[in-house]
């Protein structure tokens, strides 16, 4: 929590016709312990994110026991990941308000940062994922559009803590803060901004994932989502983490909308050579159909692009195989034409032969006749001539 969060009484939003309001960041104090909205607020998101995630993914095959175990896999490394990222970067710049162990774990004052969390929390996901033998980049697919909606929720959490806002405006959203003597400030309500691009995110690939072309393409369109936004609404707060002049939120935010774009119009471009070459493919070989491919399935493996659990089956073997099968088949087929053909030669040369043969025999016997009647006519002419 800002330092100055802990000064301001009263929150309004003028240009948007909210008048002044008290904010306690205390939700519920029972004895000496107090729980704050904070800490509430991020539960809230966690368990919409794991909601959306099995409301999504169920549909696919997840198991809700493997869910609860991803979720404890990317849960407890993320909120360690998001406290060491924000402390070491803020013990840098203000070692002061780290006099005491207490203090670099002290969550429930703020002080969690997305990426920290995002990155720990990925490779606690992906490393049970692995154990588990469930594809890795489906369940991110699913699963990250839930993360900016807990991020959209988890934003609020500022709001109660009077902390992470802009710099001072006088737009028509502007937020109000004021002090307990009367006098106020106005700046942009910067967590508002982020929660209001992450929600529409989320809404936007939800509705996109159906028509995703390759395994982890929601992943990097939610990482290169949030980082365009965040790499403007950062660059407006007051209390960002520094490394010399530099932002480290905003320039993270930059280099991963970059790399994740550049991610995408890759892997576009391969899946679409991909593509085209299973047409070439299926006009010669007529075996699998372009539907198959456009119907969600990846032309290289056999297997649902939206089934978690389905194991990646090479099928160059079974291509080849079935190539060779196919040429098998059409050899025999020639060598069968080939046999039929001879066979049929045979026939007809046969037939030719008895042809002639019986041309022959006919002749033979027409000269015999012929013979016969020379004879006969010779035999009468002598007896003639004897007879004279």
């Amino acid at each position: 929590m800002s330092p100055l969060a802990l000064l301001y009484y009263y929150i309004g939003f003028p240009g948007l016709g909210i008048k002044d309001f008290h904010v306690d960041s205390v939700a519920l104090e029972i004895g000496d312990l107090e729980i704050r909205w904070y800490g509430v607020i991020i539960v809230c998101g966690i368990v919409a994110a794991f909601v959306y995630t099995y409301l999504h993914a169920k549909r696919h095959g997840l198991i809700l026991d493997d869910l609860i175990d991803l979720t404890l896999s990317a849960v407890i490394p993320g909120v360690i990941g998001a406290r060491a990222y924000y402390v070491f970067f803020d013990y840098l710049k203000n070692p002061q308000n780290y006099s005491e162990f207490i203090d670099f774990i002290a969550v429930w004052n703020g002080g969690l940062a997305i990426y920290g969390g995002l990155i720990f929390g990925v490779i606690g996901v992906v490393i049970a994922l692995k154990i588990k033998k469930m594809r890795v980049l489906t369940l991110l697919d699913s699963g990250f559009p839930g993360v900016l909606l807990a991020q959209a929720i988890g934003r609020w959490g500022n709001f109660f803590n009077m902390e992470a806002y802009g710099a001072e405006t006088n737009w028509f959203c502007r937020m109000k803060l004021s002090y307990e003597s009367g006098t106020a400030i106005y700046v942009h309500p910067t967590f508002l901004y982020e929660s209001l691009w992450n929600l529409l995110g989320c809404i936007i690939l939800s509705l996109l994932f159906k028509k995703r072309k390759f395994d982890g393409q929601i992943f990097l369109m939610a990482v290169s989502w949030y980082g365009f936004g965040r790499m403007f609404i950062e660059g407006l707060r007051q209390d960002s983490l520094y490394i010399g002049d530099f932002r480290v939120s905003q320039v993270l935010a930059f280099l991963l909308f970059v790399a994740s774009l550049i991610l995408i119009i890759v892997m576009l471009i391969k899946n679409r050579e991909r593509h085209v070459a299973r047409c070439i493919y299926t006009a010669k070989s007529a075996k699998y159909t372009v539907y198959e491919v456009e119907d969600g399935k990846d032309p290289d493996y056999d297997y649902d692009m939206n089934m978690l659990y389905a194991k990646k089956t090479d099928k160059a073997e079974e291509h080849a195989e079935a190539q060779t099968s196919t040429e098998d088949d059409s050899a025999d087929e020639a060598t069968s034409e080939e046999a039929s053909e001879e066979l049929t030669q045979s026939d007809t040369d046969d037939s030719s032969n008895e042809a002639e043969e019986d041309t022959n025999t006919k002749e033979n016997v027409e000269n015999e006749e012929k013979k016969d009647a020379s004879e006969e006519n010779s035999s009468e002419i002598s007896s003639d001539e004897s007879n004279e």
